[in-house]
C-alpha cells in the first residue's frame, strides 16, 4: 500500500474515528460528508457500502484472514475497510486491487489507516506492482513494530532484491492519513503523514515499468502470535 495536494490531505495529529476533514466527529449534528466529494476527476473509495468489492477486485490466494466493511471504525464519514488476521495465520493473502494510470510517471496514492496494536511479524498491507507481471513493486509493510516503505524485484518468488526504508511507528488507535508520491523517472518516492515524526523517502533501485496496479488487505504475512487488526479508509489515486 501516498500524496494528495487538496482537501484530501489533512494534516494534524492522529486523526479520530469520523474526526477527518469531511467526516462527522461524534456527537455532531447533520450529515456526514467523506473526501470523495472533493477528490475531482481522481480514484476514491471512502467504503461507504455493504460490499467490499466496489470497483476493486478481491483476491484471497490463502489464509484465514477476512476484509469486511465496518461501521464501528471509520475516517470520513462511517465505514471504512477493516483487515483481520487470526493469531497463527502464516502466508495469508487476502486483498483488493484497482489498476491506476497505466502511463503514469509520476502518481500519488493516498490512504487513512487505523492499527488496533502492531503485529509482531512482518505483513504487507500495500503494494503497487509495476509492468503485467507485477514482479517489481512499492510495498508498505509493518515489521515488528514499525512501518516500512520499499521496493522489491522478485520474479521467481523468493531470491529477489530489495531496497526499504523504516517510516517510524505509528500511533495506535487512531486514522493516520498516509500520502506517497512517486516519481520513477526521478527515482525518488516521498512519504507525508498526519503523525509528526512519521514519513520520509526512499530512492529507488530497479526498472519500474508505467502501468500500475494498486493492492490493500493482508498481501502476505509471516505467522503473527496474537490477532491484528488494521482498517484502510478514504483510498485515492491519482
Amino acid at each position: 500500500m501516498f500524496a494528495l495536494t487538496s482537501a484530501c490531505s489533512p494534516f494534524g495529529s492522529g486523526i479520530e474515528d469520523g474526526a477527518q476533514d469531511g467526516g462527522r466527529p461524534d456527537g455532531a449534528s447533520g450529515p456526514a460528508i467523506g473526501i470523495c466529494a472533493d477528490a475531482g476527476d481522481a480514484f476514491c473509495d471512502d467504503f461507504e457500502r455493504e460490499e467490499v468489492t466496489g470497483a476493486w477486485t478481491v483476491h484471497h490466494r490463502s489464509g484465514s484472514s477476512t476484509l469486511t466493511i465496518d461501521d464501528a471504525h471509520a475516517s470520513s464519514p462511517s465505514r471504512s475497510l477493516r483487515v483481520f488476521m487470526p493469531a497463527g495465520g502464516n502466508a495469508s493473502a487476502h486483498w483488493i486491487s484497482y489498476p491506476s494510470k497505466a502511463n503514469a510517471r509520476t502518481f500519488e496514492l493516498s490512504f487513512s489507516m487505523r492499527f488496533a496494536s502492531l503485529p509482531d511479524a512482518t505483513v504487507e498491507l500495500a503494494s503497487i506492482a509495476f509492468g503485467d507481471g507485477g514482479e517489481v513493486s512499492l510495498t508498505w509493510q509493518a515489521a515488528r513494530g514499525q512501518l516500512l516503505i520499499g521496493e522489491q524485484d522478485d520474479p521467481d518468488g523468493g531470491t529477489g532484491r530489495y531496497n526499504t526504508a523504516a517510516i517510524g511507528v505509528p500511533p495506535i488507535g487512531a486514522f493516520i492519513r498516509y500520502d506517497l508520491i512517486v516519481d520513477l523517472d526521478q527515482k525518488k518516492v516521498r512519504l507525508a503523514t498526519s503523525a509528526p515524526g512519521l514519513g520520509g523517502g526512499l530512492t529507488l533501485k530497479f526498472h519500474h515499468a508505467s502501468s500500475q496496479q494498486v493492492s490493500i488487505g493482508s498481501i502476505d504475512a509471516d505467522r503473527p502470535s496474537a490477532d491484528w487488526t488494521v482498517w484502510f479508509d478514504d483510498v485515492v489515486i491519482r
